[in-house]
């Protein structure tokens, strides 16, 4: 699995080494240098049950989006993302219905 660090915090560690001022700056430049990756924050959530009438629903906690059937099927709440907001669910789950 990739990696994926802060510019800043690299630099800030960086900070705390003394290799002279030639090697310094060339170090600094090739972090300066590396290319950023195109990657975003993971949003952690989890599906909120409730039961009305004779409908079962999953809501996400980040959207409200909901997942509705009439029909409680075994893994009808296995989803393990939010296909709305892509939250990655993987928070304690709320007691099932």
């Amino acid at each position: 699995m990739t990696d994926y660090i802060k510019r800043e915090d690299a630099l800030e560690q960086f900070n705390h080494y003394d290799l002279g001022e030639y090697l310094t700056t060339q170090i600094r430049g090739m972090l300066m240098d590396v290319p950023s990756a195109d990657v975003a924050p993971i949003r952690h959530g989890k599906w909120i049950y409730s039961n009305d009438f004779h409908w079962y629903t999953a809501s996400c906690n980040k959207c409200g989006y909901q997942r509705r059937t009439d029909i409680k099927a075994e893994g009808w709440n296995q989803w393990k993302f939010c296909p709305n907001c892509g939250a990655k669910i993987d928070e304690e789950k709320e007691d099932e219905l």
